[in-house]
């Protein structure tokens, strides 16, 4: 009797560390995938702020028409 309660509590944890590491791993995925989207993101907005910085010094040097 006792081995069969420790048989299946044994399988019990195994299952349910089994669980944990699967959603561990799901979490870690997600984290990675917002980690990547921001990073895409702010490279995007640091490209836009250099062209708009270009435009605004080009813009700075451009000598009005008289």
């Amino acid at each position: 009797m006792l081995e069969v309660f420790l048989s299946s509590s044994f399988h019990a944890h195994l299952d349910s560390t089994h669980e944990f590491f699967r959603k561990a791993s799901e979490v870690n995925q997600q984290m990675s995938d917002l980690l990547n989207t921001g990073q895409n993101e702010l490279n995007a907005l640091d490209n836009k702020m250099d062209e708009d910085m270009n435009s605004m010094y080009k813009l700075l040097h451009i000598k009005p028409e008289k």
